[in-house]
């Protein structure tokens, strides 16, 4: 973030959102993933130089709130994880895909921040 922050006036953004798409990596080991900071963008607009840009597939999504300051996130991600989707209807995709999405709500580092966790799911 702290380098997408440093350039995001550069993008052509559409929306008022902005993402953290975690994508699973094939044959990496359990944990490794890639994390993009960014913006939505049309599919023909430019990509400024140095960066990159990532088709986010067409998918169901579970969407969980996650509220207060960063020191709690990896929290929300496990009940996520632990408690939710193994007793739910659904299961996550083969391709463990997740977005973290930031609206105006999001406030750094503020107890009373929201920013919403969408993971892509499938029914079991």
């Amino acid at each position: 973030w702290d380098q997408f922050n440093l350039r995001s006036n550069e993008v052509p953004c559409r929306g008022d959102a902005a993402y953290g798409v975690c994508f699973m990596l094939p044959d990496a080991p359990e944990g490794v993933f890639e994390y993009v900071a960014g913006y939505e963008v049309f599919p023909d607009d430019p990509i400024p130089a140095g960066m990159v840009s990532r088709k986010v597939p067409a998918r169901t999504w579970a969407v969980f709130e996650h509220r207060g300051a960063f020191n709690t996130l990896g929290a929300t991600y496990q009940r996520i994880y632990q408690e939710w989707i193994p007793t739910s209807a659904y299961r996550s995709t083969s391709d463990g895909l997740d977005m973290e999405v930031y609206t105006d709500e999001f406030k750094f580092g503020a107890p009373d921040s929201v920013m919403y966790i969408y993971v892509a799911v499938m029914p079991r």
